[in-house]
């Protein structure tokens, strides 16, 4: 996961957000869910990469894909997988701003799905926006358009929401037996 997500990436905003991953999935015990993320909403080159054993670093499918698209249906996806309390109208300025806000006002839901058919994903779909911004050998999140930085620093701050729910409240202590007499 790591190994991939870091391959041929440089800058800062790009570490951090691999490494709250990581992070998030060492608080998950590096369990991994049969589910896959919602895919009402997911990018074909996810299916694409995942079909081909994710053997293929920039999924042949996203072969003159224009980066600003591709990036908005990450935005579209990232939406769609959000809890009801969390998403936005569709189409609404605030997605194409990825203006989601920063209170937790519910649970997470499906978007809670530890391994790589979960936020890896994610991770994988913005690494290809920067190789379709950059080329291959000159991805670096530091000149990264501010739409991509905006929506990865979103992603980040959910991750590090999941995490600290998976360490606060998602397992409880058992409870001691009551004996009723």
């Amino acid at each position: 996961m790591e190994a991939y997500l870091m391959a041929d990436v440089k800058g800062k905003d790009w570490r951090q957000a691999v490494d709250s991953l990581l992070e998030l999935e060492t608080a998950y015990s590096f369990k991994s869910s049969t589910k896959s993320l919602k895919n009402t909403m997911r990018p074909q080159a996810i299916q694409h990469w995942v079909s081909r054993g994710r053997k293929e670093a920039f999924p042949s499918i996203l072969a003159g894909e224009k980066a600003d698209s591709f990036h908005q249906s990450i935005a579209a996806w990232w939406n769609d997988l959000m809890p009801e309390w969390r998403k936005l109208e569709p189409g609404s300025e605030a997605l194409a701003q990825v203006d989601w806000g920063e209170t937790v006002e519910g649970p997470w839901g499906t978007i809670r799905n530890p391994g790589i058919n979960g936020l890896y994903s994610i991770l994988a779909c913005m690494k290809w926006v920067l190789q379709l911004h950059h080329g291959e050998h000159k991805m670096d999140s530091g000149k990264a358009p501010s739409q991509w930085t905006l929506l990865l620093d979103d992603i980040v701050w959910v991750i590090d929401q999941l995490k600290a729910a998976e360490s606060d409240d998602e397992h409880p202590a058992k409870k001691p037996r009551v004996d009723s007499a």
